[in-house]
């Protein structure tokens, strides 16, 4: 296939099957409630609110609906700054991370499922690409 060809068949596999991948739950990227407490479970401390949404690519609006949904289920604390009443500071609790140890068992699985069926070729030039991919967005977005 020439460039052409390749790239309307991306295209075409973009946008008819990406949410199959969004489906395979956390293969890439994570979203919502397991990205706030994988990225909470990883720091080992609390941060702030702004940074989870730094890290976590997502909205403050967003964020603090999840952090809100979080919190009724007790997986994660909210304090203020003592100096700052701006600063909000989010810690997880022991369930919290019992849930983030959860879903990130559930991610390993899966990933390691999907290169288990590629096979170890393919495999290895499925991450290797992948890379090469990911290397490519960040020169991009710079």
């Amino acid at each position: 296939m020439d460039l052409d060809e390749l790239t309307e068949r991306m295209g075409t596999l973009c946008g008819t099957r990406l949410d199959e991948v969004t489906r395979a739950g956390g293969l890439f990227s994570l979203r919502g409630e397991p990205a706030i407490l994988l990225c909470l479970a990883r720091a080992d401390e609390a941060l702030l609110s702004g940074e989870l949404t730094e890290q976590c690519g997502l909205s403050t609006g967003r964020v603090a609906n999840l952090l809100r949904q979080l919190e009724g289920k007790g997986l994660v604390v909210r304090r203020g700054d003592e100096e700052d009443r701006r600063k909000i500071y989010v810690s997880l609790t022991e369930a919290g991370y019992m849930e983030a140890r959860r879903q990130q068992e559930r991610i390993v699985s899966r990933r390691k499922a999907l290169l288990s069926y590629l096979g170890e070729g393919d495999a290895n030039e499925f991450v290797r690409l992948l890379e090469r991919c990911l290397d490519f967005c960040s020169m991009a977005a710079a």
